[in-house]
């Protein structure tokens, strides 16, 4: 690019230092000189063009590759952020069910404690029951025993006395 620069700088240099006809815009100007001046430029040109054109390439691929890596890096950061939302909604809902199940556990086990204790009642209002009917037992017969006691006691008297008689 610079050869380029160099060639027009000449050409301007060339045109400048020529001599202009009186009361014109026009200069005499060696044809040859310019000529070889503009074909150094038509040399340089192609060269610098193509340079310039692959380096505009190359970023255009650099670019190009910086898009697709960025899509890539959004694409997976977008996944990772999914999957982590994902993962949060299943530990709240998981939390959530774990949460429900204690609470259905401890309200089975209150209804057991309650069943447990029911039964228990009963169990023990049907021994007092039979206590207190073995206890009226126990006396009724403590009464007949006694009753007995007394009959004999009195049958023996009474034969005691027939005997004595």
């Amino acid at each position: 690019m610079e050869e380029i620069y160099s060639c027009l700088d000449r050409l301007q240099r060339a045109l400048e230092s020529k001599i202009k006809i009186p009361l014109t815009d026009l200069i005499i100007v060696n044809q040859q000189e310019l000529l070889d001046l503009l074909e150094e430029v038509k040399d340089n040109v192609p060269e610098e063009l193509e340079t310039s054109v692959k380096i505009k390439e190359e970023a255009n691929n650099i670019v190009e590759q910086a898009k697709k890596q960025a899509e890539e890096i959004n694409k997976k950061f977008n996944q990772i952020k999914m999957e982590r939302i994902k993962s949060s909604i299943e530990v709240q809902e998981s939390s959530q069910k774990a949460i429900q199940r204690l609470n259905q556990a401890r309200k089975n086990e209150n209804i057991e404690i309650k069943e447990v204790q029911d039964y228990g009642q009963k169990i023990f209002d049907n021994i007092e029951e039979k206590l207190k009917e073995n206890i009226l037992n126990v006396i009724k017969a403590r009464e007949l025993l006694k009753e007995k006691k007394l009959s004999v006691n009195i049958n023996n008297d009474e034969e005691e006395e027939k005997g004595l008689l």
